[in-house]
Parts: C-alpha cells; sequence; structure tokens
C-alpha cells in the first residue's frame, strides 16, 4: 500500500470508528485518542488524521481535551463508503481495501448488501454487571477528584450507556467504548479512595472490555 492509499485508509478507519462508537449521532462526544486506539492508529497518526477529517469538516473539536464528534458530512461519507465497499469514494479508498480481519476484535464486517444492519449484542451477565457499575458511577460521580469538562463527559458517557441498556438489542461497539472512557477517568484518579472502591465494578467487564 502507497503512502497516499494509507493515509486515505488511516482516515476512513478512524472516522468509521467514530461513527461505530457514535452510533452515527453528532451529538455525542468521544475522545479522539481512544478512537484513535481502537483504530490502531499512533498518537501522531490520530493526531493528523482527526486534523485532516476536521479540515475536512467529516469530524469537528469539541473539547480542549480531544473532544471529538462526527459531522452530518462525515456520516454521510461512511454511508457512502460502506455501502459500495468495493468502490473508492472522494475521501477514501475501496472499504475492501482497508479492513484488515486479521487485526480486527470483537468487529464484524457486512458487504455488498442492500437496506441491511448487522450488530453485535451485550449478554445478559455483561448487563448486568452494567447495570451495577453505572448505578455505583453515578452515585458518587460529584464525589470524584476530576475537573467539571471530565464530569460532564462522565455525565455524558453514562447517559449512553443508559439508553443503550433502555434497547431491546445493546450494541457492544457503543458500550465497550463509553465504559472505557468512564475507566480512564476513574484510573486517571485512582489514589483517590472514591475511585478506587469504583474500580472493582469494572472487573467482571473486562472481557467486554478487552482488558
Amino acid at each position: 500500500m502507497d503512502t497516499l492509499t494509507k493515509k486515505k485508509a488511516d482516515r476512513f478507519r478512524l472516522l468509521n470508528r467514530l461513527y461505530e462508537i457514535t452510533d452515527g449521532h453528532t451529538m455525542k462526544i468521544v475522545s479522539m485518542w481512544d478512537v484513535g486506539d481502537t483504530a490502531q492508529l499512533a498518537r501522531n497518526e490520530t493526531e493528523n488524521v482527526v486534523n485532516y477529517l476536521v479540515g475536512e469538516h467529516l469530524v469537528e473539536h469539541r473539547t480542549i481535551g480531544g473532544g471529538i464528534s462526527i459531522t452530518h458530512h462525515g456520516i454521510v461519507e461512511v454511508e457512502r463508503a460502506l455501502s459500495a465497499p468495493e468502490s473508492p469514494t472522494h475521501y477514501f479508498p475501496p472499504v475492501v481495501n482497508i479492513v484488515n480481519v486479521h487485526s480486527m476484535v470483537g468487529s464484524q464486517i457486512q458487504q455488498g448488501t442492500h437496506g441491511s444492519t448487522q450488530s453485535q449484542v451485550a449478554n445478559t451477565n455483561d448487563i448486568d454487571a452494567i447495570r451495577v457499575l453505572i448505578s455505583k458511577f453515578g452515585a458518587c460521580i460529584h464525589d470524584l477528584p476530576i475537573s467539571a469538562e471530565e464530569k460532564a463527559e462522565a455525565q455524558a458517557e453514562l447517559s449512553t450507556v443508559e439508553a443503550q441498556l433502555a434497547s431491546s438489542k445493546p450494541k457492544i461497539s457503543i458500550l465497550r467504548e463509553s465504559l472505557k472512557t468512564l475507566r480512564n477517568l476513574v484510573e486517571g484518579v485512582a489514589s483517590n479512595a472514591v475511585a478506587a472502591g469504583l474500580l472493582p465494578f469494572f472487573g467482571p467487564l473486562a472481557a467486554l472490555l478487552g482488558s
């Protein structure tokens, strides 16, 4: 793969992961670094890719700490690429040339279909563990020694998780990314007694979170 094609492939992988994590909602804010990690990009690559996507109005910067969201234009471009995976778009090479199956974890591929959807769902044990976790997290979020911005981010992630749990088929990809963000916030202040008390509740979800 030549350098330009690789850059375009990296751009699609990150934008597609952002699309999956936000479930195509333009108001959902996520960490660009977390999205870059799931797209298997180094931090410098993530920064370069996000700057490009922002410049093309596919992504928006939303917070100083690296919070981003997908734009309507970004959603349209991802869905255009996925609907015709063997054809290049203005921004991306064919999706079939981007997907690297042996490096995918907990992912699914669908191509060459029309009007089809595909998703992964969480099992009952995971759902029960998540319910306990978000209940505990929500009860003590204001006691965590994190910034107001981080608390707002945590509240947004908790709302996302609750919305998924209210669905008949909660999506693993969305739950995983929201829970990872919550865990990262807690781990960042793990020396605090409240944070330390929350960490054990992530334990039963280790398989779901890939850790």
